[in-house]
């Protein structure tokens, strides 16, 4: 008899174990693959005008005419038009 009452535990096991539970997350991750078109999103390629390379953070910046550092890169020159997803 105790056997017999072991079965089901077993298959209890089994059925929620970590391998079923591996299996199901590989399942519901290829699921969202597919659902979200297999590819990461497009890049936002408008363009952001009068960008300006921060000094002290050697970044890309959008404009900032409240900088004193934008300010000078402005009066030098030293701005240009940037895709939004240069900037950093």
């Amino acid at each position: 008899a105790a056997a017999a009452d072991a079965r089901p535990r077993i298959a209890l096991e089994r059925l929620l174990g970590p391998g079923a539970v591996f299996a199901v997350l590989v399942g519901l991750s290829a699921y969202a693959f597919a659902m979200g078109g297999g590819k990461a999103p497009k890049r936002d390629a408008s363009l952001v005008k009068d960008c300006w390379r921060n000094p002290a953070t050697r970044k890309l910046e959008p404009p900032a005419p409240w900088d004193d550092g934008y300010v000078a890169a402005k009066r030098r020159g030293d701005v240009r038009d940037a895709a939004r997803w240069e900037l950093g």
